[in-house]
């Protein structure tokens, strides 16, 4: 909400569910941590990733994208991710979005 207009958000993700999660700054992340969460982390606004890191607009919204190349495993098809919006404060995990899980399909 508007309450967070400005703030810097990142979308973070998982492949291997939301239960238990995590905590951050206090604030819970309803997400397991795996290879995908890293990717998310350490490479944000990287293919496949687009908008993944940036600040919420006045009224604390946003638009990321997740888009495979055509070139794309068939094997991924049916793959499941849940991904969480972690809006930030100093950098600080303050807020959090419930997860959206994401079906790659062809």
């Amino acid at each position: 909400g508007s309450e967070h207009g400005g703030a810097v958000y990142w979308i973070v993700g998982s492949l291997s569910g939301t239960q238990p999660g995590f905590d951050a700054s206090g604030v819970h992340v309803p997400l397991n941590v795996d290879a995908w969460t890293s990717v998310t982390l350490t490479q944000p606004n990287q293919g496949p990733l687009s908008a993944s890191l940036g600040s919420l607009d006045a009224q604390g919204r946003a638009s990321a994208a997740l888009s495979l190349p055509a070139n794309t495993d068939p094997a991924l098809i049916g793959l499941q991710a849940d991904h969480a919006c972690v809006v930030l404060a100093s950098w600080m995990a303050a807020a959090v979005t419930n997860p959206v899980r994401v079906t790659i399909t062809p």
